[in-house]
């Protein structure tokens, strides 16, 4: 772990701090948020949500079905 930290370019202090301060803003932001809300609900998929019932989408001049698009693990159990 040491030599990947060390082998990392150096953070300007200046950048190091602006990143900080930016993530207590986020969080400063979120809070207030859920003082009044209690679920943020954000899109699943990175693309436009579809039609209901469509089960595949064309990409590339290819069809894909959204299973192959959810980036999602999958786990069976026998």
């Amino acid at each position: 772990m040491a030599r990947f930290m060390l082998s990392l370019s150096d953070t300007p202090a200046a950048d190091y701090i602006d990143a900080v301060q930016a993530a207590e803003r986020l969080n400063d932001g979120y809070a207030v948020y859920f003082q009044k809300y209690d679920v943020f609900l954000t899109p699943v998929l990175p693309t436009p949500s579809f039609k209901h019932n469509q089960a595949e989408m064309l990409i590339n001049g290819q069809t894909v079905e959204w299973f192959f698009l959810m980036q999602k693990e999958v786990l069976a159990i026998k």
